[in-house]
């Protein structure tokens, strides 16, 4: 994780007109990464679930500026800070993995998805550095922090608690807003990256060359992007037409192949009525106590969408006597 981090931070400098943000779960909760914290570009950045409990040398209210007195970790300085402000924040469902008893975690049990709302709060702390020898001491890092708590959770669930590591600013309540935001973007990217390994199969590629790869890897990387593109567009603008994204050959031919009969090109169906023909090619069941079409669905049916436009437009064209 650290590399991926060193990766990032190579990319901002060579491109210094964009901010760069790197999300991550609790994994990169290592303490090199945030003693590099101070070295990082103005225009790279981090958003870190916290982990474990990190000792602390010194801590500043940010809403004040005035230091916070006898506290020796992150956990103790956010107790002296008042609650900031409130949020509304979706969370993803989850099923609870199969693990043995001694390695389950009280982060990762099964939840509904939902959305939360949450009350947060900020401070600025001084990270004690760990030693990693006998005669050697990671440097003491100033990072900032942010907590959030999820208010009135659902009957039988466990509230949503987030401790965040950062280098934003979380001076000001639409700054920590910004970085509840940012956080909150983590749960896309897996599901990019899960459209990637699992569907895309992007994991199994064996090419002779590094070049060849990469080639292969931009193209999926690509496809995997669209396939989460047009789901968020079904669940977030499910009432523009289709044709707001994809053409008239693409949406008639799909069409034309589900209901069998002629459609009227005057008359598209909504992104989320196409979004949904499309999962039904890919084994979507469309039914009142469904859910929403999946990124599996959804991959499973554009597989086969290129083949039945191509199709469409050959016989169009021979219908037309060209």
């Amino acid at each position: 994780m650290d590399g991926k981090m060193q990766s990032g931070e190579q990319i901002a400098r060579s491109i210094p007109q964009t901010q760069f943000i790197q999300l991550s779960d609790s994994e990169s909760d290592i303490g090199e990464l945030l003693a590099e914290a101070a070295e990082f570009p103005e225009n790279d950045g981090f958003i870190i679930r916290q982990c474990r409990t990190q000792k602390i040398v010194a801590a500043v209210d940010v809403m004040t500026g005035l230091p916070i007195e006898n506290v020796t970790t992150i956990e103790e300085a956010l107790s002296k800070v008042a609650w900031r402000g409130e949020k509304t924040v979706l969370i993803g469902g989850r099923d609870a993995p199969v693990l043995p008893d001694d390695k389950k975690r009280l982060r990762k049990q099964a939840r509904v998805s939902r959305e939360a709302l949450v009350q947060f709060r900020s401070v600025r702390v001084q990270v004690a550095g760990t030693g990693r020898s006998a005669t050697s001491k990671l440097a003491d890092t100033w990072i900032n922090v942010v907590e959030s708590l999820e208010l009135n959770p659902p009957s039988g669930e466990s509230p949503i608690k987030w401790v965040l590591l950062t280098t934003l600013p979380v001076s000001t309540v639409d700054e920590i807003n910004e970085v509840l935001t940012g956080y909150c973007f983590r749960w896309l990217v897996e599901l990019y990256f899960k459209t990637l390994k699992s569907g895309l199969h992007i994991e199994d590629m064996k090419y002779e060359t590094l070049e060849r790869s990469i080639r292969a890897f931009s193209m999926l990387a690509v496809v995997a992007w669209r396939v989460e593109y047009l789901k968020g567009a079904t669940r977030h603008d499910g009432q523009s037409p289709c044709t707001d994204y994809f053409s008239d050959d693409e949406w008639m031919a799909i069409m034309m192949f589900l209901t069998k009969r002629p459609v009227d090109p005057k008359s598209p169906p909504t992104v989320e009525a196409f979004g949904t023909s499309l999962a039904i090619l890919g084994g979507y069941i469309n039914k009142k106590s469904q859910g929403p079409p999946g990124s599996k669905t959804l991959w499973r049916g554009m597989s086969r969408f290129a083949t039945i436009v191509e199709a469409f437009a050959a016989f169009k064209q021979m219908s037309c006597g060209v």
